[in-house]
Formats: structure tokens, C-alpha cells, sequence
């Protein structure tokens, strides 16, 4: 079974560099796109962080997995960790963030649930109510 998109945001995307103890400089220059994507038949999601300008880009390729951690430091940068990196996003807007903040959580949320869990989560392609 295919990946489906469960939801998207924009941000810059910035990635930790443990040896220097700080953030780097942003892969690219502006914002990319962020995608979460769902496979319904492993019941396995990913992040999948493209350049705006050129999607075959990819700066993020990450399995989101229950011991993943997601955390605000301020109202626009978000940050989530696994156990090989630590991403940065900065968010045009609060609104943007927020959402995206929600959306992620209720994948992690999920994942802790275990299978056969109900899900929160919009169904990718699903008609959304009126």
C-alpha cells in the first residue's frame, strides 16, 4: 500500500549540529514544505521535508516513531527529535505553527495508542465534513 499526505505546513527548516552545539544554517534559503505522510498498510508515518523551489530537494526523509519528541520553544519554532537528529522549523505565523503542532501530536499520540487504536487524525483523502 501507498503513502498518502495526512497533513502539510511550510517552514524553514533547520537541522542541530551536536558538535557545534547550536543550529545550522537552513539547508536552503526560505521556506520548504513539510509533509506527513501516513502508510496506511504498515500503520507507519514519515516526515518529508522538500525545498520550495525544488521539490526533488529533500532535506528531510524522518520515520516519526512513538519516542519521538515534539516541542514549542516559541510560538512560531517548533522542534521534534528522534534518536539520530534534532529538526527545527520556524513557521511564517502562529496559526501555521499551531496547526502543524496539533497534527503532529495527534500522530505521536497515535503511535503511543498502538494498533487498532482509533485515530484523531483527518483520513488522508477522506471527505472532510460540512
Amino acid at each position: 500500500m501507498s503513502e498518502t499526505c495526512a497533513f502539510s505546513g511550510q517552514a524553514v527548516i533547520y537541522l542541530y549540529d551536536a558538535a557545534l552545539r547550536n543550529w545550522g544554517t537552513p539547508p536552503v534559503s526560505g521556506y520548504s514544505r513539510l509533509d506527513m505522510y501516513f502508510n496506511a498498510g504498515a500503520g507507519t508515518y514519515r516526515v518529508i521535508g522538500r525545498a520550495m523551489d525544488n521539490p526533488n530537494n529533500v532535506l528531510i526523509n524522518a520515520n516519526i516513531t512513538k519516542e519521538v519528541v515534539y516541542s514549542k520553544t516559541s510560538d512560531t519554532f517548533h522542534q521534534w527529535q528522534d534518536p539520530r537528529s534534532l529538526y527545527g522549523m520556524n513557521f511564517g505565523s502562529k496559526d501555521g505553527a499551531d496547526q502543524f503542532c496539533a497534527n503532529f501530536e495527534g500522530v505521536i499520540a497515535q503511535l503511543q495508542a498502538g494498533p487498532g487504536a482509533r485515530s484523531s487524525m483527518p483520513v488522508p483523502g477522506a471527505a472532510k465534513p460540512a
